[in-house]
């Protein structure tokens, strides 16, 4: 959810305005890097020469991007060779309070970071024999994930996100945590559709993770919040981090609010409620987060303490799905990279607010977390962690060389991609584009393949290195395209984002097709009313009049229709505004948009009458031949909407 309009994010939050004041006071706080400390941990302990300009290149870099992008602040912490070798906060937690970022102190939101508690909570019951990682996970659960593809899906399948579960975004989050139902009838009220065999791709699923999440709670037979606290918080000392919604009193005072901004003023909000807790809920310190680094890094241990095996730990950082021989494999939940000849083993973490990422680079025994505490700082924790190891990891990257052959295949490979990260049978699918699932454009110009990352913005450009293999020009990332079993190609896999694939678009599906028809559509209908005064005036003039019967009942269908058209339209700029306003997360939006899908039924049922009435029309209607064809075409427009409903799933036809 990186790529989303700011559209209607701030317009929302109307408490801005009694904040201001005291907010600008502390801007001056924020401006310059925070030195505080949250313990002994907060200053670089590294032996001399090996991190001499650790401090220096944190303190510089991220102090940079706070002052240039109106961030509030971030946490850092290094870990190598079993020991913390730097931690720090930088800018504030609390703005109204000028209160400074201190990494052993300051509680984050980590997103979807949170899955790698529950995937190793998952291997831990696999370890005791509890669970098998093969099983048909109908096994585990007390209702049933229904038949398809002639396969079950397994916890291999849920841990690389390959399950083949649509996404699904109206529905994950609460107004508050006395809202939130039990985890089993949330699983079986939203169950999501199975859109695609497993194992054939990965697309990023919270249903997933919490669907492991409750297997956990039901085999363990502790609720899942708990077992994570005793069987893996604990024995790494995690003290300052909890997943429980909300927070415990004694941490939730130490919570960093989460930030938009306007204006120059910074806007704080409320801790988000999920439902899908195990995928999203942890809230822990920079500190704390390097324990859970290090006892991975150590294969299962902290201290004197295992909470893995070592065999258990291996297993779940070796490769697991692999869309494509030739680009890095999702491991046991931990996303894989090679960068500057280092193997990473990584997750990131993105909710509203804070973004945040984890990296192990096991062969160096090293690792590093950061956490940014305002929203659209995702940019912004790519850029230094790539910084971070050009900087300390360097390494030759092997040139990308473009083979022969290349222009013969380029018309089959250029196009419109979506990342399969999406709703693909609800009126969630409204929410992909601008959401979770934004358009790739893949073109190609000569030997090279230009590459619209709608992330940032930019084309990249990438040189075909081996046949259907491309790698990036001036970088590292690799991409890797997929044929279908009639040898067209249908599916693209990018090395950098491996929790989706990128789905070749029909031309009817293309975005520009689709604003082309709706706008051709909204201007028929915008038409309407001033078109029939006219025809009305010149009937008048000419002493002609509408027969009774057929011709009032389809003027009143298609000006029914329009009305009721208009109507829903303007619903649905608000569902849309408050969606990407909030990134899916407000809870009200699900209401809302039951509500206006009445109105679509009504829309299919106008529709119906209007084109069963435009045979009688043009036979018996007292209209001339203008105001036939207009008719018509006012019933060709509400086709073109209907299909418009039908395609974003908002009108069911069956």
């Amino acid at each position: 959810m990186n790529n989303v309009s700011r559209i209607g994010r701030y317009a929302r939050r109307t408490a801005c305005a009694l904040l201001a004041a005291g907010i600008a006071v502390c801007l001056a706080g924020h401006l310059s890097v925070s030195a505080q400390t949250g313990g002994a941990a907060d200053a670089p302990s590294g032996e001399p020469g090996d991190w001499e300009d650790l401090q220096a290149f944190f303190d510089t870099r991220i102090g940079d991007q706070l002052d240039a992008n109106l961030v509030a602040g971030a946490a850092v912490t290094l870990v190598q060779d079993g020991k913390i070798v730097f931690a720090r906060g930088y800018g504030l937690a609390n703005v109204v309070n000028e209160e400074p970022v201190a990494a052993g102190q300051t509680l984050f939101r980590i997103g979807s970071m949170t899955e790698l508690f529950t995937w190793t909570a998952v291997m831990q019951l696999v370890q005791l024999g509890r669970l098998d990682l093969d099983a048909d996970i109908n096994t585990y659960l007390d209702f049933e994930i229904p038949a398809a593809f002639d396969r079950p899906v397994t916890l291999r399948d849920l841990m690389s996100h390959s399950a083949g579960f649509e996404d699904r975004l109206v529905g994950m989050y609460a107004d508050t945590p006395d809202d939130l139902v039990p985890a089993s009838q949330w699983l079986q009220e939203n169950l999501p559709a199975r859109v695609r065999p497993p194992g054939e791709a990965s697309s990023y699923s919270a249903y997933g993770a919490a669907l492991a999440g409750y297997i956990v709670e039901r085999t363990s037979g502790m609720p899942f919040a708990a077992y994570v606290e005793a069987n893996i918080l604990q024995p790494l000392d995690m003290t300052q981090s909890s997943m429980r919604q909300p927070l415990p009193a004694r941490l939730d005072r130490h919570r960093s609010a989460g930030y938009t901004s306007a204006g120059g003023v910074f806007i704080p909000h409320p801790p988000e409620v999920t439902q899908a807790a195990p995928a999203a809920a942890m809230s822990a310190t920079a500190t704390d987060m390097a324990h859970f680094m290090i006892a991975h890094l150590q294969n299962g241990r902290f201290g004197s303490r295992r909470f893995l095996s070592d065999d258990t730990a291996r297993l779940m950082h070796s490769p697991l799905f692999q869309p494509d021989p030739r680009i890095m494999a999702y491991a046991y939940g931990f996303q894989t990279m090679e960068r500057n000849g280092q193997t990473v083993l990584y997750h990131t973490g993105d909710s509203t607010y804070f973004h945040s990422q984890l990296m192990l680079l096991p062969e160096a025994d090293t690792g590093l977390f950061v956490v940014f505490n305002s929203a659209d700082s995702s940019l912004l924790r790519d850029d230094l962690l790539a910084a971070f190891l050009d900087h300390f990891f360097p390494g030759a990257a092997q040139p990308a060389v473009a083979t022969a052959g290349f222009d013969a295949q380029a018309v089959d490979l250029a196009g419109d991609y979506q990342s399969n990260r999406h709703a693909y049978t609800t009126a969630d699918k409204i929410a992909g584009p601008m959401l979770t699932a934004p358009i790739w454009k893949i073109r190609t110009e000569c030997n090279t393949l230009l590459v619209t990352d709608p992330r940032r913005g930019e084309v990249r450009r990438f040189l075909e290195t081996a046949p259907l293999l491309f790698q990036e020009e001036d970088g590292q990332d690799r991409l890797a395209f997929r044929a279908d079993e009639r040898g067209e190609i249908a599916l693209a896999f990018l090395e950098s984002q491996p929790a989706f694939a990128l789905e070749r678009l029909a031309w009817y599906e293309h975005t520009d097709f689709q604003l082309s028809v709706l706008g051709m559509t909204l201007l028929v209908f915008l038409t309407a009313p001033l078109i029939g005064l006219l025809l009305r005036k010149r009937s008048a003039s000419q002493g002609a009049s509408f027969q009774p019967g057929l011709a009032i009942a389809a003027i009143w269908t298609v000006t029914a229709l329009m009305v009721v058209s208009a109507v829903f339209m303007a619903g649905m700029l608000v569902v849309v505004s408050r969606l990407v306003g909030s990134l899916g997360t407000d809870p009200g939006v699900t209401v809302l948009l039951d509500r206006l899908l009445l109105l679509p039924l009504i829309i299919g049922i106008l529709t119906f009458v209007a084109v069963a009435l435009v045979v009688p029309a043009w036979r018996s209607c007292g209209w001339r031949f203008v105001g036939r064809v207009y008719y018509s075409l006012l019933v060709g427009a509400a086709l073109a909407f209907a299909w418009i409903l039908t395609y974003w799933n908002l009108l069911k036809l069956w």
